[in-house]
């Protein structure tokens, strides 16, 4: 008995339009959220001038507690920090309804969103903590326990760019749905392993203009490529969790000269306006972007895009 086999040819055509479908489907969710942040900004305005407050009470705080010092120091600025972000995150939150926000909104505290961002702060907080002391200089150390070695500085890098990048979206987890705490970081990682394509390109492309502006960066490119790497890694890593605009706000502010120190320039600071409506843009567009990939998988979104067309 002879068993006839059949080859299945390769098929390109199959790939090259499981690919245009893919860039398709990705073109119409970042067009998408990209106009309704727009029209939610435009609707907003207030939310800037509200910004700019916040953060002067962030900073006037940080300088105070500073001269504090110690853990007294510490837990004023991190409820200071919690109480900012509380508010900003109401007011990003009103922005999104159909009237936009308003003064009288912007007078309101939701104590219940407080301590939902306490509940995925303090975890964080244990598990720096945690890794404060396993990297410890004194336990990965040359040179008589003066300085970690290179590659307990970059272990240290990458896993904290490892956590910053699985709960990158645990904000929009937060608002967006009723989960809080250690089910909201787990149900972020998941959404990241689902969706690290589509979800990491909007933040790459906003950041990779400020990052070629950077003439220190610019410079380390070209003379030490591992240190460039390594300077990338802990730019990123050191983003907050709680706050993950920040990295788009503070490379912006950087690359275009801007100072947020009382020495800063006055022309630098004046480009702290634009970068706060970028902020405050960016993190309208991450809340309808989340919405629009949530809750599906890949082929189910391009199967829809192919029905809606």
């Amino acid at each position: 008995m002879v068993v006839v086999t059949q080859r299945i040819p390769f098929q390109p055509k199959l790939k090259v339009e499981r690919m245009k479908d893919f860039f398709s489907t990705l073109i119409s969710s970042l067009w998408s959220s990209t106009r309704e942040a727009t029209i939610q900004l435009k609707k907003s305005l207030i939310l800037i001038p509200g910004m700019l407050v916040l953060l002067g009470v962030y900073l006037l705080v940080t300088f105070v507690a500073g001269r504090l010092g110690g853990v007294l120091g510490g837990f004023v600025v991190g409820l200071v920090q919690l109480l900012c972000l509380t508010l900003f995150y109401q007011w990003i939150l009103e922005a999104r309804s159909p009237r936009g926000l308003r003064l009288q909104d912007m007078k309101e505290f939701r104590p219940e969103l407080f301590f939902a961002l306490l509940s995925v702060a303090f975890p964080l907080f244990l598990i720096q903590l945690a890794m404060g002391v396993a990297f410890a200089p004194g336990e990965f150390a040359s040179n008589g326990g003066a300085s970690p070695v290179p590659f307990a500085l970059a272990l240290q890098l990458f896993i904290q760019l490892l956590i910053v990048i699985l709960l990158n979206p645990a904000i929009e987890v937060l608002l967006l749905s009723q989960t809080q705490g250690v089910d909201a970081m787990a149900r972020s990682m998941r959404f990241v392993i689902e969706n690290w394509i589509e979800w990491l390109i909007p933040f790459i492309a906003l950041m990779a203009p400020a990052l070629l502006f950077a003439t220190g960066l610019r410079g380390l490119l070209i003379s030490a490529p591992e240190a460039f790497v390594i300077a990338i890694v802990g730019l990123f890593s050191a983003t907050d969790v709680l706050l993950p605009i920040t990295p788009v706000v503070k490379w912006w502010l950087v690359s275009l000269g801007a100072s947020l120190s009382p020495a800063g320039n006055l022309l630098g600071m004046l480009w702290l306006i634009p970068a706060l409506v970028l902020g405050a843009w960016f993190q309208l567009f991450r809340l309808h972007y989340y919405q629009s990939l949530e809750g599906s998988s890949r082929r189910s979104r391009i199967f829809r895009a192919k029905q809606g067309g």
